[in-house]
């Protein structure tokens, strides 16, 4: 950056994930809940790159929340290896506990859990070994929030 600052040019800053999406009045809103979803969901959302962050135009945002929760709620859980599979078991037992606790936390900042965010046990026994929780949906949080 104290290179860039010298002239005019492009610069493109990591500045710690929590990345944000930015819906904006005229998207498209069923192509912006898609984008949505694969930016949370990809990989179960270990990737730091993640769209953990949907900020939403007021005007379309009763619309786009209630198809993000539904779609949400469409996620199939389980083997990966499956074609029907959309979402995985997490990395650890540790990492689930950490994500349940962010969970937890948000609920106590005055956040709403739309859907999900529970541990989850797979029908499948060859799975029950692993660490699943059902998808989960945030609304009314704060961009003060210890989780942003």
């Amino acid at each position: 950056m104290e290179m860039a600052s010298k002239g005019v040019k492009h610069v493109t800053l990591e500045l710690g994930g929590k990345s944000p999406l930015l819906i904006f009045q005229d998207s498209d809103v069923e192509n912006a809940v898609k984008g949505a979803l694969m930016a949370n969901f990809l990989s179960q959302g270990q990737v730091c790159s993640n769209g953990t962050r949907v900020f939403v135009h007021k005007g379309i945002l009763p619309e786009f929340v209630e198809e993000v929760v539904k779609r949400t709620r469409a996620i199939e859980i389980g083997d990966p290896l499956l074609e029907s599979t959309r979402m995985g078991a997490l990395v650890s037992g540790s990492h689930l506990e950490r994500v349940l606790s962010f969970v937890d936390q948000a609920k106590k900042e005055g956040a709403t859990v739309l859907c999900g965010g529970e541990p989850f046990v797979p029908s499948d026994p060859k799975l029950r070994g692993g660490y699943y929780m059902t998808p989960c949906v945030l609304g009314k949080t704060s961009v003060d929030s210890s989780m942003m």
